[in-house]
């Protein structure tokens, strides 16, 4: 199994460097063995992207972003990732991070320690 990093998922969300663009498009279609992105490189990216300002993107761009990376077929993505996709489109006031907790004590039926507020708010 071979590990997707933040850096392949940012190339091809975004295009902004073609050259490198191609060649992550390229070592995943040629790919040989499985592939599989992190749930913690879906939520760096997803940071990167909308508070870096070499990005700013808005929200709904971020996740239209995660959500053609989570739509490729021989990518092997956590279902709480995809979750955690939706959830993010569907609360603003969460953070990617938060989304993915949610999603997880969701999944787990469990509950999340944390001060964040907002967070607490939706999961109630």
């Amino acid at each position: 199994m071979t590990l997707i990093d933040t850096n392949i998922l940012l190339r091809l969300i975004t295009g902004d460097v073609p050259e490198l663009a191609q060649q992550a498009a390229e070592w995943i279609a040629e790919a040989t063995d499985a592939l599989a992105v992190p749930d913690y490189v879906f939520a760096e990216a997803a940071t990167v992207l909308e508070f870096n300002p070499q990005y700013r993107w808005r929200r709904a761009a971020v996740a239209a972003g995660l959500e053609d990376i989570a739509a490729m077929n021989h990518l092997s993505i956590a279902s709480k990732v995809r979750q955690a996709i939706v959830h993010y489109k569907i609360y603003p006031k969460l953070d990617f991070v938060g989304c993915l907790l949610m999603a997880e004590a969701k999944g787990r039926r469990t509950h999340v320690m944390t001060f964040d507020k907002n967070l607490l708010k939706t999961l109630n």
